[in-house]
């Protein structure tokens, strides 16, 4: 559903409607058997009591923004540096790279700081971060270099650094030693569930707003504006006698439209991208209230972790 969504208009297709409805009935249906398990004092797949727990709720919602917010990204940058500046798969790959190295840096750095600091207020940087760096890309255009694109990636590797480990610290506070594993499962469900999200997400909005800002934008292009005909007339005459060759009037000034249409589409597209950094960045930022439900972690906690 997630993956074939926004290719099959979501709910217009009976594929997608059919699958939405077969998830919910079979979520319905695994919390109603979990629950009767844990009734007949068997193990369940998926202890679902752990939810009780505020702490591990707290952050398996944290956990699936994380994912959201790191697979989101991650399919952001590489997209729109090849679709709007022209970059290679291989220099796409190159330029968050950086972000990459970033996270390997700043991991031992966290993993020093979460049994010396409040885990919470690591969490609380860690978001911060990430939504200042988000809000800071929301500037970027299809002239910016190649070294301010992978410096934007180390910016926001830097703030997802300080979420993995003191988020997953959190997570096992007040939870029996004994469910360790289950804490383990659910948070990398939380991660791949809300990464799976992130990316249909991305996808969905950006062909949506793309086509909005493309439809607000051609509402200007008015066939009487002067500075519109000029515009058409001066390029009608370059391609007319491009290249030495010589084409028809009704040619050049088709090719003119063209032009135009491409400037349309492109002008559009890099309008809703923004739109999708400045949604995951106020996303990233409405989780910071979130930390101060979270209790403090204990040296137990921490060890346990």
């Amino acid at each position: 559903m997630l993956d074939k969504g926004q290719e099959k208009d979501w709910f217009g297709s009976h594929l997608i409607t059919t699958f939405f409805f077969l998830c919910a009935i079979a979520l319905v249906v695994l919390i109603f058997w979990e629950i009767a398990q844990i009734r007949r004092g068997h193990r369940p797949i998926l202890d679902l009591t752990m939810f009780r727990n505020r702490n591990f709720a707290v952050s398996f919602l944290m956990m699936f923004v994380l994912g959201f917010a790191l697979f989101g990204t991650t399919v952001l940058l590489p997209l729109f540096v090849q679709e709007m500046m022209g970059y290679t798969a291989e220099q796409a790959g190159l330029v968050i790279s950086p972000g990459g190295l970033a996270v390997m840096a700043f991991m031992p750095l966290v993993g020093f700081l979460v049994s010396r600091v409040d885990a919470r207020w690591l969490i609380a940087i860690g978001l911060t971060t990430l939504s200042a760096a988000l809000f800071t890309m929301h500037s970027i255009d299809t002239q910016a270099s190649y070294a301010y694109v992978a410096w934007m990636r180390v910016f926001q590797a830097s703030g997802l650094a300080f979420l993995f480990v003191p988020i997953n610290t959190v997570s096992y506070i007040g939870i029996p030693r004994e469910k360790n594993n289950d804490v383990s499962g659910l948070m990398n469900l939380a991660r791949n569930i809300g990464g799976s999200s992130g990316t249909s997400f991305f996808v969905t909005l950006l062909a949506r707003r793309s086509q909005e800002h493309q439809d607000r934008l051609a509402m200007g292009l008015n066939a009487a504006s002067s500075s519109l005909y000029q515009r058409i007339q001066g390029l009608a005459g370059y391609f007319q006698h491009a290249g030495g060759r010589t084409a028809s009037a009704a040619q050049a000034r088709a090719m003119a439209n063209g032009m135009i249409y491409q400037q349309l589409v492109r002008q559009s597209t890099q309008i809703a991208y923004l739109d999708v950094i400045a949604v995951l960045g106020f996303i990233a930022l409405c989780m910071v209230p979130l930390v101060f439900l979270l209790k403090k972690p204990t040296g137990a906690a921490a060890g346990a972790h």
